[in-house]
């Protein structure tokens, strides 16, 4: 059942600021999605290119994704590691974002 809410985040390099540090703007768009644990296998598989799956989400219709790279969930920032298209359901196994929730 598909009744958890996240976000998929676009996010758009705007500029510089003082320090010429990038600054992005952000837009995100509400879907309804089903979290899933990440399996043993694919937990080890990541480890060993040093990646660090922390959740999947399955979205009802893999045309409600549009190859955002980002995803806001639970409060948190994940970065999209992979997508699995199954029927018409996709997989979107992600990353915990480390320092930087924004």
């Amino acid at each position: 059942m598909y009744n958890q809410v996240a976000y998929l985040r676009t996010e758009t390099k705007t500029g510089l600021d003082d320090n010429l540090n990038e600054i992005y703007s952000v837009s995100e768009r509400e879907v309804f999605v089903r979290p899933k644990s990440i399996g043993c296998r694919e937990f080890y598989e990541a480890a060993t290119a040093s990646l660090k799956p922390s959740i999947t989400l399955t979205l009802a219709d893999y045309y409600d994704y549009s190859g955002e790279k980002s995803v806001r969930y639970e409060d948190k920032i994940y970065d999209v590691l992979r997508t699995y298209v199954h029927g018409r359901e996709i997989d979107l196994t992600l990353e915990e974002r480390v320092g930087g929730n924004d």
